[in-house]
């Protein structure tokens, strides 16, 4: 959708009705960026924002890389853990392929892209596919091929063939300037081997391994994980740290050496920072 409007949701529903198979839709940033309610438009409409289904023999991971009233990407502690339970459930040989909103390995994409990175790695992950630059891209992530689609509405599209007697995947494109179907990569289904997987085409544009961010200058005083990431302000008052987290907690942190106070739980992300009002902590979520 453009603004996560209940009528969008349900003129795409009635364009997905007209098709002969069946559609599986990832979130973007659209759907979740001006929704007073967040993804819960996407979820009531469309479907669950992450999903895990297999189909002859491949794994097709689905994820939700949306933050509230933002533009960039966020994949998150609880959806990491919960795409290992679910890969580790299939089995680390079946070969599979991820499908996000927001690219990995490139600006104004994931800001925790690393993260994810290690939760994949030990799994057969044989290509990305991503969006939200409206170019169309290939480039490689820490060994595995990734792609960008323009956009459908700008005359693009990808089309991906498994070859089983081949062993191959091959990903074809379609484009405003091309409209026929020209294949620009080819990958193994088996497990990748040392050496990363080069384009089908030279012309493709490439791109290295993001950067690793710099050692930290500042000593650390101390450390308390979180259960998901931090998108609020931080909370002091007195010698109390209050905390709130993607994965729907609330934290109350001794703020002398970090160590745990309470912990208490949403249901749901928060996206608000907490708020003192007199012995009550109150969090948006």
């Amino acid at each position: 959708t453009e603004r996560a409007w209940t009528e969008e949701f349900e003129e795409a529903n009635r364009g997905f009705a007209g098709l002969p198979y069946r559609v599986h839709c990832a979130p973007g940033n659209h759907d979740v960026r001006w929704a007073p309610m967040g993804p819960l438009g996407f979820k009531r409409h469309i479907g669950p924002v992450r999903q895990l289904f297999t189909h002859r023999g491949c794994a097709f991971l689905i994820l939700d890389s949306t933050v509230p009233l933002s533009h960039w990407g966020h994949v998150g502690g609880p959806q990491r853990r919960w795409i290992r339970d679910q890969l580790e459930r299939i089995g680390r040989d079946t070969p599979v392929f991820v499908f996000l909103h927001h690219p990995v390995g490139r600006g104004s994409g994931v800001d925790d892209d690393e993260a994810l990175a290690e939760t994949l790695a030990p799994f057969n992950v044989r290509v990305i596919f991503t969006g939200h630059g409206h170019s169309d891209l290939l480039w490689n992530w820490h060994g595995t091929a990734v792609t960008m689609g323009k956009g459908l509405y700008q005359g693009s599209y990808q089309h991906a063939r498994v070859d089983t007697l081949a062993g191959e995947i091959h990903v074809s494109r379609r484009t405003a300037d091309d409209p026929s179907l020209t294949r620009f990569l080819a990958v193994p289904l088996a497990p990748a081997t040392a050496h990363a997987h080069e384009p089908a085409h030279a012309h493709e544009p490439e791109h290295a391994h993001a950067h690793e961010p710099e050692p930290d200058q500042l000593p650390y005083v101390w450390r308390h994980p979180l259960g998901g990431g931090v998108m609020s302000r931080l909370l002091l008052d007195g010698g109390t740290l209050f905390v709130s987290a993607m994965d729907g907690s609330v934290n109350a942190i001794r703020a002398d050496d970090g160590a745990p106070i309470w912990r208490a739980g949403t249901g749901d992300f928060c996206h608000s920072s907490p708020v003192l009002a007199g012995e009550n902590v109150i969090v948006g979520s």
